[in-house]
């Protein structure tokens, strides 16, 4: 088996294999869910033929398609991580051919893959490879809702409390984590960013998304702020006219907020890393 990559009329192919797969929960492959149409993958395979650091690689045998992933990287962060897949006909196979290219290309850098629990060939795999389980986490979305929660100590960044929200954000993050302060400031369209200030700051929230989405990537504070928090977090997305959120947890009490307000359970990931 070789490794190739992907040129713009590889893309028809590479979506039949895929699409085949991601349709069965042991085959399937985050982030994509299990319904996606061909469409959503036809769209994201050509996105990532056109862009850099990002690529489709196929994996061959005498001529023949095997397998394949979407791969994209950031060589100023040494960051690499498969978005989807591998997917293969022989699984293991397929992701060895794929791992040892990943470990000669990208030698260095932090490799992060995601998969379902469903998907236990996968997860399998990562743990023989010595990769280390970073998260287990649920996902649960909010979709068609309204909200007008207020509270007296939860304020949106702003100039004022700006240097101490982000001295908080930063207490509150690894030195792996992409979305850090800087990165947050200098993107700002993209964020809902909310801190809970009563006596000094008591936790905050983040939302990151589009016009009509955002997905809750950081949250902290005891069990009390952090239900203020949601609460008010929720209002502001209705305020903004977002039309789904989506949470995503390992936290059993966050878990249980969601539940409370009208989240619903719909997909979960298992998250690895591996130094390379």
């Amino acid at each position: 088996m070789k490794v190739v990559k992907a040129k713009i009329n590889d893309i028809d192919k590479a979506v039949d294999l895929a699409f085949s797969m991601q349709s069965n929960i042991e085959t399937r492959c985050r982030s994509l869910l299990l319904d996606a149409s061909r469409e959503q993958i036809y769209d994201m395979f050509s996105s990532y033929v056109e862009r850099d650091e990002h690529e489709i690689l196929l994996v061959e045998k005498d001529g023949k398609l095997e397998g394949l992933t979407p791969i994209y990287w950031m060589e100023e962060d040494l960051y690499v991580s498969y978005a989807q897949g591998p997917y293969g006909y022989d699984y293991e196979a397929v992701a060895n051919c794929l791992y040892d290219y990943v470990a000669e290309n990208f030698k260095g850098y932090k490799f992060y893959v995601n998969t379902a629990s469903e998907h236990t060939k996968s997860i399998k795999f990562y743990e023989n490879k010595d990769f280390q389980k970073i998260e287990e986490a649920v996902m649960l979305k909010l979709e068609n809702f309204s909200s007008d929660y207020s509270n007296e100590f939860v304020q949106e960044l702003n100039k004022n409390n700006s240097r101490n929200l982000y001295n908080w954000i930063e207490g509150c993050i690894d030195q792996d984590t992409y979305w850090n302060s800087k990165r947050i400031s200098e993107n700002l369209d993209r964020f809902i960013i909310l801190g809970y200030f009563e006596k000094g700051i008591k936790g905050h929230i983040i939302g990151r998304g589009s016009v009509n989405y955002t997905e809750i990537i950081a949250f902290s504070g005891d069990e009390i702020v952090k239900e203020k928090l949601f609460r008010s977090f929720i209002s502001k997305a209705n305020k903004r006219n977002v039309k789904l959120i989506d949470l995503y947890t390992e936290d059993d009490y966050e878990v249980s907020l969601g539940t409370k307000y009208g989240f619903k359970l719909y997909d979960n990931n298992n998250c690895f890393l591996k130094y390379l």
